[in-house]
């Protein structure tokens, strides 16, 4: 189900992307109920394609840890990494 916000008569999501310069044929708006739902819908939909990867940090929002499920299932390698090994962090060093 589809449901526009709306900020006086303007649609709240056209503002936001006209903020950041873009529109709905580039970029969509979508609220949730907070963290814990937007990183949840990013796990279930991100494309990691064939050789995709999830990396994800030590010290992290507890709802991160949730994607690697998501990830695995979907073929993608999954890695705790600490921010040191961040730095020039590329996929064929994965």
């Amino acid at each position: 189900m589809y449901v526009r916000y709306y900020l006086g008569c303007f649609p709240l999501d056209s503002r936001i992307l006209n903020f950041f310069q873009t529109t709905e044929d580039e970029y969509a708006v979508i609220f949730t109920s907070g963290a814990t739902g937007a990183i949840k819908l990013v796990g279930e939909y991100f494309d990691y394609g064939d050789d995709g990867a999830f990396c994800y940090l030590n010290d992290n929002h507890t709802s991160v840890l949730g994607i690697r499920e998501y990830a695995a299932r979907r073929g993608a390698a999954v890695e705790c990494v600490d921010e040191k090994s961040l730095v020039g962090m590329t996929r064929a060093t994965l």
